[in-house]
């Protein structure tokens, strides 16, 4: 667990990690706003056109990218952290740890949140273009993933906290 002197640091890093997401998450809600604005939603279909298939298809593909890519970083980024940080005595500085854990963690955020959004952005495309609902269905599972993935505080100190017990470990292993 961080200390309270520790977390009281990290506090303006989380935040800016928080304002980031947060980004993100309202331009595919103001997208999908403008979108249901301007779309005739007298005339939609309840079948899949071929633009609408392929959307969906590539969206859930980049669903299922945005949960591999992100933890690929954190594990490497853990091992790049726990070499570069160690010294002769197999001791680590925890303020150093901890930056380099939250660069890797925003980084790994800012890729999750990004691959989601480009998929809800894909198929609110495709149904403006198909005014096919299915499509819809991809829309709003990115939107419920980002809604449920929000990183809060609590989750963000808890994910530095276990990556830099995770470095601790692997300098006892190694």
């Amino acid at each position: 667990m961080l200390t309270t002197e520790q977390v009281d640091r990290i506090r303006p890093k989380l935040n800016f990690i928080q304002m980031i997401v947060l980004a993100i998450v309202l331009g595919a809600v103001a997208f999908a706003a403008v979108v249901a604005a301007i779309v005739d939603w007298s005339n939609l279909a309840s079948y899949m056109k071929m633009m609408s298939l392929i959307g969906m298809a590539t969206g859930a593909g980049m669903f299922a990218i945005a949960f591999i890519v992100p933890s690929l970083i954190a594990e490497t980024s853990t091992a790049v952290v726990a070499r570069e940080l160690s010294n002769e005595r197999r001791e680590i500085d925890d303020n150093q740890a901890i930056d380099s854990i939250i660069s890797s963690l925003s980084i790994s955020q800012i890729i999750f949140f990004a691959i989601v959004e480009g998929a809800v952005f894909l198929n609110l495309l495709t149904f403006m273009l198909e005014h096919s609902k299915p499509s819809l269905i991809i829309v709003g599972l990115g939107l419920l993933i980002m809604l449920i993935a929000f990183p809060t505080k609590s989750r963000l100190q808890k994910r530095v906290a276990n990556r830099l017990q995770a470095i601790k470990d692997e300098l006892r292993v190694s």
